[in-house]
């Protein structure tokens, strides 16, 4: 669903979908959906426009789901393989009736897009039927590979020009395809991910939570019990004395030289994960007067994740 099915008179949205690279089949997988107004040349560009846009009902769920694809190798790689994705269970309900707007802080997933150049952003994760749908993609070799989740398009059904607080106070709500016709937010939108198989131990109460409270609480339960094992280990290389920083004078000759720098985002959101990259530089190998020797580098291999700080008992 192509920007060339726009509606004339009505505004023009784009969705960008922003997420971690990596997914991890027992924890939480955050998906942050930014919906921007553009312009369209049209005197209603002028004009406020509200929408309500629920990623349950308009990201998670047909028809405008977010499509599942899986990075396939046959054929000389290259090819994407759809994967079906069961959405019997999570099809949730809501969109057809008059919708009146509340009045409090809970928006109900009402928003308002005042001009062309402004947006809106939500964070949800990714239902557990998605999960299901990559383990059993895998067959034999398992769910670990190359994904992408493509936004399909949509059509929002209830929509309207104004303010929120214009349709909050009047009582009238917002009827089914709100000035007349409906709100069509092209698809294209896409992220890629990797499935990825974390070597840490297995928490010892994911099967009896799981049991209890369900799939998705189970995986924020997981990333709760991450960090707290997480802290332990700080704690622990605190206590053991290794957070110090090692000193120049700490390398030993013939050991290869290296510097590593720290590269990420200069501000981070509450509710967004983050990234941190860790760029590794190799200079040469360390003399035995401590100073480097370009001349007698050679190459090396090492494991990255000793600067993790994982491996830390």
């Amino acid at each position: 669903m192509g920007e060339k099915v726009l509606l004339p008179d009505t505004p023009h949205l784009s969705i960008t979908l922003q997420a971690p690279i990596e997914l991890s089949l027992t924890l939480p997988y955050p998906i942050r959906f930014t919906i921007r107004r553009l312009a369209r040349g049209y005197p209603t560009d002028s004009q406020p426009c509200i929408i309500r846009w629920n990623p349950t009902i308009d990201a998670f769920s047909p028809p405008s789901g977010l499509v599942l694809l899986r990075h396939s190798l046959r054929n000389g790689g290259g090819c994407l393989e759809p994967i079906p994705v069961n959405h019997a269970s999570g099809d949730p309900t809501g969109g057809g009736e008059d919708c009146l707007i509340p009045t409090g802080e809970d928006n109900q997933f009402w928003w308002e897009l005042p001009a062309p150049g402004s947006e809106i952003s939500v964070t949800a994760t990714l239902p557990e039927r998605y999960y299901r749908a990559i383990n059993q993609a895998g067959g034999s070799f398992g769910p670990w590979g190359v994904y992408m989740l493509l936004f399909p398009g949509a059509e929002l059904g209830v929509w309207d020009w104004g303010a929120v607080r214009e349709h909050a106070h009047s009582g009238q709500g917002v009827k089914e395809g709100g000035a007349g016709m409906k709100l069509v937010v092209p698809g294209g939108a896409r992220i890629h991910f990797t499935v990825v198989r974390f070597s840490d131990r297995r928490w010892p109460e994911r099967d009896a939570y799981e049991a209890e409270h369900g799939f998705e609480r189970a995986n924020v339960a997981q990333r709760e019990w991450r960090d707290r094992e997480e802290r332990k280990v700080m704690a622990n290389r605190s206590r053991l004395g290794l957070s110090s920083p090692v000193e120049l004078s700490d390398r030993m000759s013939g050991a290869p030289h290296f510097t590593v720098a720290v590269k990420g985002p200069v501000t981070v959101k509450s509710y967004e994960q983050i990234r941190v990259n860790l760029e590794f530089t190799y200079h040469g190998i360390t003399g035995a007067d401590g100073n480097l020797q370009t001349s007698t580098a050679r190459p090396v291999a090492f494991h990255s994740w000793a600067f993790s700080g994982q491996t830390i008992p």
